[in-house]
């Protein structure tokens, strides 16, 4: 017997709803999404972040329902997507039940429904078009015209609901007021009791005399520079040994003046930061990993003390490293700390000799013949002498981003590349997260120089498997992936990027594996952008406030 009056959730099981009518509701491969799956929805989130909400990708497994929403400022928007919200529900997800969408913007709640997920889906949507939400289920809000108050030339400030309280002589009250011709509701403060014979500046004129907003206060002199305090005159001499001081023209201060010049250190330059022949600019980089503790530097600068102005030829690509001997003089630490350590990956993907020399300890290198044989090497490998050295590099600071980056000229064009690594997380601290840098370079460097580079990581705070863009001061999330299977601290997990160009943009695929254990479901996907820069940025590796081991890092070309 048919249903005669179907209930709210029924009836929308049967239509595209809550997706627009206006919604093409197809995919980027052609596939069509199942009216049944999603049946109710409810979204509210600021206006700043987008005037309109799409669904971006919907995936239904045996063991999880996922789904992504992100805003756009139209519905024909190419790019420029803000992630609202997102949901993750264990199955069996029960039917018609409400959950709580997470939110991935500032101000973003919601709930959403799931109608039938018992048979496997999977659907993603590029443009706002093809996901469009009904703006009846999904619509901004104006964010508060007085987000926050405080006093004036104070950093801090107070949110929320805030009461605001009169002092004896004052009253606050609620007003309509004109503003360049328009009427609008005030706050004003002002004397209860205003007499021409008073003068409020007098009362309140504040510890200085005179109006601290004019910034006339005296300060407090220099006592002392560095602890060091001046004679009985008053006076500190200044020494400049090994240097000539002089009187800067007429107008006050001195010049420094050093007689040996650059090229007097390193007359054969042969290219920006390469030096041809032994030179004593720096000290030669031994098998100990450099330490930077300053911020970070463009591509090609020097930024620790254990760079070489030695020439380094540039690599062919591919180019692999294990790290089981010292680390290639074109790895550069831009920020944070590195070390090397005994820690390896089960199936790390170098090239062993077969021909090994007795006690190896300490050996950077071996010398083949040419009849000698370079075979992959594994724990189940079996050789008369098998030469492999447990080691791996460990990006250790918890307090800051870690960036260690591959400064080769052999680079070349960042598009058509493929970067990989073999990492384990560590248990230390309370982030954990690890990935591969791709594009790092400096922009702007007269106007506004900063660093920019994008990252491909895995999070396990968050469960995600992450691609991340760095603006220069924060690290934007632009896409992820939630795994099946959460990431663990014992086993390897390969991180891969493709970056290949697609017309003005850049698609930026990504892989990640658990080689520790094989039958850990792989999670990837791929995103193309406008705003990859330009194609002359380096690749590393990366960890933001947490440690991580890497025992294998390759780039090569696509």
């Amino acid at each position: 017997m048919g249903i005669r009056n179907y209930n709210w959730l029924n009836a929308q099981a049967s239509r595209r709803y809550p997706l627009d009518d206006n919604s093409t509701g197809t995919g980027d491969d052609g596939t069509r999404l199942k009216d049944d799956i999603i049946v109710d929805l409810h979204l509210r989130w600021p206006r700043i972040a987008g005037q309109y909400a799409f669904l971006s990708g919907l995936t239904v497994t045996e063991n999880i329902v996922t789904a992504v929403i992100l805003a756009a400022d139209s519905p024909d928007a190419a790019a420029n997507f803000v992630p609202l919200a997102s949901v993750t529900v264990r199955q069996p997800a029960t039917e018609y039940s409400y959950h709580a969408l997470n939110a991935l913007y500032p101000g973003v709640g919601g709930f959403i429904a799931f109608g039938d997920t018992s048979e496997g889906f999977s659907i993603r949507f590029s443009t706002p078009r093809q996901g469009l939400i009904s703006p009846k289920t999904a619509h901004p809000y104006d964010l508060l015209p007085i987000p926050t108050i405080k006093k004036f030339g104070r950093a801090d400030s107070l949110t929320g609901i805030v009461k605001i309280l009169p002092g004896p002589d004052l009253e606050i009250v609620k007003e309509t007021v004109m503003i360049e011709t328009e009427e609008v509701d005030a706050i004003v403060i002002r004397l209860q009791s205003p007499t021409s014979e008073r003068n409020p500046l007098a009362d309140y004129i504040g510890p200085c005399g005179t109006r601290p907003e004019s910034q006339n206060c005296d300060r407090p002199g220099i006592q002392t520079i560095n602890g060091v305090s001046p004679d009985c005159n008053g006076n500190i001499e200044i020494e400049f040994p090994g240097t000539n001081a002089e009187t800067y023209r007429d107008c006050g201060g001195i010049t420094l003046d050093q007689s040996v010049g650059i090229q007097d250190v390193c007359p054969n330059a042969d290219e920006p930061g390469r030096f041809a022949g032994e030179d004593d600019c720096h000290p030669t980089s031994d098998s100990s990993m450099s330490i930077s503790e300053g911020s970070e530097s463009e591509p090609g600068t020097p930024s620790s003390d254990s760079e070489s102005s030695e020439a380094i030829p540039c690599e062919d690509l591919p180019f692999r490293d294990c790290f089981d001997e010292a680390p290639h003089p074109s790895w550069i630490v831009k920020l944070g700390l590195s070390r090397l350590i005994a820690a390896d990956s089960p199936v790390e993907p170098c090239l062993i000799p077969r021909i090994c020399v007795e006690h190896h300890s300490g050996i950077s290198s071996v010398s083949l013949s040419s009849s000698e044989q370079l075979l992959p090497w594994s724990s189940e490998s079996s050789y008369d002498c098998p030469y492999a050295i447990d080691q791996a590099v460990q990006l250790y600071d918890n307090s800051r981003r870690n960036v260690m980056i591959w400064d080769d000229c052999g680079t070349g064009n960042s598009l058509g590349k493929i970067v990989r690594t073999q990492l384990q997380l560590v248990n230390s601290g309370s982030q954990h997260n690890a990935g591969v840098v791709m594009n790092y370079q400096l922009i702007d460097p007269f106007t506004n120089p900063r660093i920019i580079y994008w990252l491909a990581q895995i999070n396990r705070n968050s469960n995600r498997v992450e691609l991340l863009r760095f603006n220069g001061s924060i690290l934007v999330p632009e896409n992820f992936v939630t795994p099946a299977v959460p990431f663990s601290f014992d086993d390897w997990y390969e991180v891969k990027a493709t970056i290949t160009p697609a017309g003005a943009n850049a698609t930026i695929a990504v892989r990640v594996s658990n080689v520790s254990t094989p039958g850990w479901p792989v999670v990837s996907f791929s995103l193309t952008t406008n705003r990859w820069g330009l194609p002359a940025g380096r690749f590393g590796i990366h960890t933001t406030n947490a440690s991580a081991n890497f025992s294998f890092w390759e780039l090569s070309d696509v």
